[in-house]
């Protein structure tokens, strides 16, 4: 999420800023709500993203628990179980979500 408007969609309440691997860098919150990064549940208590099938953690571009999906033996980058989009945020999205 990026911004969140008002019902009439004139207002802008909320402006979020993020580095590449979800890490927020500004933020401008009237109307606190759970919903941040690729639209998902943030939990800022723990400073964790639900992805939908696992808890991902921004600060280090990680999640916290392994993938189901073994990988592809030829592509190295999809064996790492932890890892977020193969490293590459950029011009990779994870299926998962």
């Amino acid at each position: 999420m990026v911004n969140l408007m008002d019902s009439t969609g004139r207002t802008k309440l909320n402006s979020y800023s993020y580095d590449i691997f979800g890490n927020i860098v500004s933020q401008t919150e009237n109307l606190p709500q759970p919903f941040k990064y690729s639209g998902e549940m943030m939990d800022d208590k723990v400073g964790l993203q639900y992805l939908r099938a696992r808890w991902y953690d921004p600060s280090m571009g990680r999640f916290v628990g392994e993938d189901s999906y073994g990988g592809q033996v030829n592509n190295p980058l999809s064996l790492n179980r932890f890892t977020y989009v193969e490293n590459n945020p950029l011009t990779h999205v994870d299926p998962t979500i």
